[in-house]
Order: structure tokens, then sequence, then C-alpha cells
């Protein structure tokens, strides 16, 4: 199965519409497979995720507002790329009328159970990504959204996470836990010199690998110092593809190559 790797774009088009334009056209030249946003009003998490005037000041700024969403949604379309959103629940049917290909709950909404329950309603196929949540809080978000869920994601949020806090194990943990009702990936929070994190990951067999991007990592605002520019987010996707081919098929037999060299190596079977 082919890993849908999703360019995440979330805030740092930097409230610009042509950076966002420009961040999809990177998206989609690199090969990801979507690209995905932060339909947000500030009013719907604060003061509870924003911490601070500086980032909320800052998340202010870069809320997409109707005409901004509309217009990158075309773009998006035009372009011939899916896009989908982590909405909060003022934004919900917005990004189902605008024709988000999925809704992801987002780490820091796991435990609003309003928040969960209009997701569930949306109808739309839906993502849940785990960061800082304990197993009874994953299990109760799962059974709300267990009608559309298709993909959980291992998180940690931590923002870059260090070696010791990436934990890939607990994708297969989720997945015992869980079931084969559900695919499973890894939302990609390390720094952006280190692809090893998302390579292991698809080698123990997530099906969604998603990543920040950015136009230059070294701009102001929250994500854009972990985020891969351009030149970096085609290497991380490539690097990703070729572990597709590595792994190859679930069969035990000879390949391709070994057929050709049997008749000369091995002997006969009687």
């Amino acid at each position: 199965m082919s890993i849908e790797v999703v360019a995440e774009i979330g805030i740092n088009h930097n409230g610009d519409l042509q950076t966002a334009k420009d961040l999809v056209e990177v998206a989609k030249d690199a090969g990801c497979n979507r690209v995905k946003f932060q339909h947000y009003a500030v009013e719907d998490f604060l003061p509870r995720r924003v911490p601070n005037l500086e980032l909320e000041t800052w998340l202010r700024h870069c809320e997409m507002s109707l005409e901004f969403s509309e217009a990158i949604a075309e773009y998006c379309n035009v372009h011939q790329i899916p896009w989908f959103t982590s909405p909060t629940i003022s934004r919900i049917m917005e990004a189902v009328r605008l024709g988000s290909s999925l809704l992801k709950c987002s780490s820091d909404m796991v435990t609003d159970h309003g928040f969960l329950e209009a997701l569930a309603a949306s109808g739309k196929p839906l993502i849940l990504s785990t960061g800082m949540a304990y197993p009874y809080e994953v299990d109760y978000a799962v059974e709300k959204l267990r009608p559309n869920l298709k993909v959980i994601l291992h998180c940690t949020s931590q923002y870059p996470t260090p070696y010791q806090e990436i934990h890939l194990a607990r994708m297969t943990a989720l997945e015992i836990r869980h079931g084969s009702a559900f695919a499973y990936g890894y939302s990609d929070h390390t720094a952006r010199d280190n692809p090893v994190p998302a390579l292991l990951a698809a080698a123990m067999g997530a099906v969604m690998i998603e990543k920040h991007i950015t136009l230059d990592s070294s701009q102001e605002g929250p994500d854009h110092a972990l985020s891969l520019p351009p030149r970096e987010l085609k290497r991380y996707v490539a690097m990703i593809r070729s572990v597709e081919v590595m792994l190859g098929e679930l069969t035990v037999e000879p390949t391709s190559l070994e057929r050709a060299s049997r008749a000369a190596i091995l002997k006969d079977l009687p």
C-alpha cells in the first residue's frame, strides 16, 4: 500500500494567500499526496490553547477567512492535489462545504467531547491524532469517531521532538489496542534535519506520514523552524518512496532476479 505523505501547511502561510498557493505548488512538486491547513476560529480555543498574547496575536494573523479558504480550496482543485483541514468546532461545516477531503481531530482537541461529537456528525472521513493523550482518552475519541474514522496517527506534541520523546513503538501499540479496523500513521514533529523517524515509521507500516512544510525555515512563526523547505521536502518524500520500494511485497518466493539464476545455482528438486 502506498504511503500518503501529507504536507502540513498549517499556519505557515503567515496569513498571506500567495504564500499559501506557493506552498500548495511546493507540495505538489515534491510528490506529496495531500496538503493540510488549519481552519480555526481563535475564540473556539481561548484561553485553553493560547498561553500568551504573542501566540494569540500570531494565530489571529494567520486565521483563514472564508474568502481565503475558498480561494485555497479552488487552487488545490485546479492543481489536482487533495486538501484537508483540522478545524475547530465553529468551522467544521465550513470545511465540509468547501470540500475538505478529510477532517482531522488534532491532538489538542482529543479531550473536547463536544468537538468530537460535532466532528463525527460531519459525515466526512476522519483522522485522529493522539499527542498528549492517555489511552482512555484515545479510547473515548475512537469510539466517538468510529463510524467514519480512517486513520489514527501517533504523534508527540513537542516541537521539535527530541529523540527520546519520539516513541515510534506507540504506533504499533495503537494498532494492538484498536485493531485492524483503522489504518495507522505518524505525525512527524522532529527537527527538519532528521528524516530517520519518518523512514522508520514507513518501515513499520505507517500508511500516512505528516510533516510541516515552509518556503523558508528561517521565517518568524511557531512552526517554521521545524518545517521542511522545498528542496528538503523533495528529499524527504523521495526517501519515503525508497522505503516503499525496499519493503516490497508480503510474499516469500524468489524475486525476478533470483528466478533467472536458479537454474545455474540450485539443484532440481526431486
